[in-house]
């Protein structure tokens, strides 16, 4: 194998009078807030209200638009959208109905490009998609029709190069794509067609469940292949300045590359019936790595939380390779410092192989927060700080061993937004700040025992979007106003 902004909005922030601990004016809607002044006066948001709104019924009647890939770019949300004419193409909007408009055709008539790995980097939008003439290729958006084209044609011709694992790493676009001969290679763009060429001839190797391209720190790692061993290499950005990290033996492979802060990166492997922890801080390792643990099953849902790293594990099974003293159990909470001897169950929430089998992990305010079923209350809303005394139930949203099921969780400047499902009133967005108490329920989107379904949470401007089925529309763009603390009613 070859181995070859911030000054413009402190500038609006004088003009307005919106520096850090001074009271800023109400946001007009639609405006991108501050957020660089925002994050420096630590100021803390709220939702305002209970009640969301339907952006814009993009494709009338049932089947609805099912907008997916929610974006937050400057001044909009970028998203994907089918109105039924067009296909699937690249829409935009800032949470106002006339402001929620489809960017462009790239694929005239009915078939649509399908835009997808959408990437926000420097203020443009990057994708893939295929116009009908140039197959799946690099494309760029800055939100308007006119600023929205092809950057390059890597693979010439119809054929697709399918650019995929988009990420940003010193201020460039690193993304994997397909060669004529289908071997998937490491690229690099500035954003321009001249400035997008082969950066490493490598042969790049799938992962489940993680982007091929992960940064950390200084340095970019990606998982590469010879004819037998699965490699994990790291670059710095300079050409040829490519280093060799360590490598899986035939029959182990990466399941995920999650970085811990910039210093290491943890990754699960498996082996037939088996799987593993390890972790790197980049250091070239001769020969094959140590294993932080073995497991019945190889470790999911991979999720930094400040210095250590959560996960879902099961130790069930007499093959498996765990320690002695390693508890027994089906899928429970695990969490890692890095160390063997720091990589432990938290706790056996459903005593027994069964496991509590928990699920949907997301980091919040230092702790993790999950879906789990105890056995007793049914599936429902956890947190934990990685310790026994730590780990509780958050709130029994459906009493009884039924369980309201929480799914979809994401952590929004403090607050945790998820869909749960319960008596009467189906499935629908609640939201938490992490105690019983500050637990609640949004209005019915679907009316009575309906279930509208909402996904994809993600803050755009002074909204929190996400999808949603009212059961007339089908899945549209909803949202609800979510402002710094103090300013919902003068925003209503």
């Amino acid at each position: 194998m070859k181995t070859h902004g911030y000054l413009l909005t402190l500038v609006g922030a004088l003009a307005s009078g919106a520096l850090p601990g001074c009271a800023a004016p109400p946001p007009d809607e639609g405006e991108t807030p501050p957020e660089e002044l925002v994050s420096e006066a630590g100021t803390s948001w709220e939702p305002c209200g209970s009640t969301a709104r339907r952006v814009k019924d993009i494709a009338p009647g049932a089947p609805g638009s099912e907008p997916r890939e929610l974006v937050h770019g400057p001044g909009m949300l970028f998203f994907t959208a089918n109105d039924g004419n067009t296909g699937r193409e690249l829409w935009r909007s800032s949470g106002e109905r006339q402001k929620t408009v489809l960017v462009k055709d790239i694929l005239p008539g009915g078939a649509g490009s399908e835009p997808r790995f959408l990437t926000l980097w420097d203020g443009v939008l990057y994708f893939s998609a295929d116009d009908g003439v140039h197959g799946r290729e690099l494309w760029r958006s800055n939100g308007t029709a006119k600023g929205t084209w092809m950057v390059a044609d890597v693979l010439p011709g119809a054929a697709s190069s399918s650019p995929e694992d988009l990420a940003v790493f010193k201020n460039r676009l690193y993304f994997s794509a397909r060669q004529a001969d289908g071997l998937r290679t490491l690229w690099r763009s500035d954003g321009t067609g001249p400035g997008t060429l082969l950066f490493g001839d490598f042969a790049l190797k799938p992962i489940s469940s993680s982007p091929r391209l992960v940064p950390m720190g200084d340095e970019l790692f990606f998982v590469a292949a010879d004819s037998v061993d699965s490699l994990l290499w790291k670059t710095d950005g300079m050409p040829g300045g490519f280093t060799f990290v360590l490598y899986l033996v035939e029959d182990l492979f990466f399941r995920a590359l999650v970085p811990v802060g910039d210093h290491r990166l943890f990754f699960s492997f498996e082996e037939d019936v088996i799987g593993g922890l390890m972790v790197t801080d980049g250091t070239p390792i001769p020969g094959v790595p140590t294993t932080l643990r073995s497991f019945e099953v190889y470790p999911t849902e991979l999720t930094a939380v400040r210095k250590r790293l959560f996960f879902r594990a099961a130790t069930e099974g007499e093959d498996t390779f765990a320690p002695p003293e390693d508890p027994r159990s089906g899928t429970e909470l695990w969490v890692s410092d890095g160390t063997p001897g720091g990589t432990r169950q938290v706790v056996d929430l459903r005593p027994g192989l069964l496991g509590s089998g928990l699920s949907d992990l997301e980091a919040m305010g230092g702790r993790v927060y999950f879906s789990a079923n105890d056995g007793q209350t049914g599936r429902e809303l956890w947190t934990s700080d990685g310790t026994v005394a730590g780990t509780f139930l958050v709130k029994d949203l459906e009493p009884g061993p039924g369980g309201a099921s929480p799914r979809e969780l994401k952590a929004i400047e403090g607050t945790l937004f998820f869909s749960a499902e319960t008596s009467g009133n189906g499935r629908e967005v609640w939201l938490s700040d992490g105690t019983a108490k500050g637990t609640r329920r949004l209005h019915d989107i679907a009316p009575g025992g309906a279930s509208s379904a909402p996904r994809s949470f993600v803050r755009s401007g002074w909204d929190v979007f996400f999808v949603a089925d009212d059961g007339t529309t089908g899945p549209e763009l909803w949202a609800l106003r979510f402002r710094p603390h103090g300013q919902c009613k003068s925003s209503q």
